[in-house]
């Protein structure tokens, strides 16, 4: 199995692997910046494109408390990704 490493941090560039070519994929710490920059549903997407049927998709970020408001632009210097609309965020994209 083959590895590979491709950036979905850029608007626009969410081809991480051809269609249906990937067993998992994995992010680290870039959900927030995706809902930050306003295209977490076309970097989702991509990543669901590029998993085969059954494919896993992992997601790892900060995570904030569901009893806070969802807040990607916080000033404090450190963004949360709420789990409870994290995982609706990729339940649509899952399905495209």
């Amino acid at each position: 199995m083959g590895a590979s490493r491709s950036p979905v941090s850029v608007r626009g560039h969410y081809q991480v692997a051809p269609p249906g070519s990937a067993d998992l994929i994995v992010t680290f710490r870039n959900l927030h910046n995706w809902m930050d920059g306003g295209y977490v549903d076309e970097a989702l997407k991509g990543l669901y494109t590029a998993l085969k049927p059954g494919g896993i998709l992992g997601i790892e970020d900060h995570r904030g408390l569901d009893t806070k408001p969802q807040d990607p632009k916080a000033k404090s210097g450190v963004r949360f990704a709420r789990t409870t609309p994290s995982r609706s965020l990729a339940k649509p994209a899952s399905n495209s």
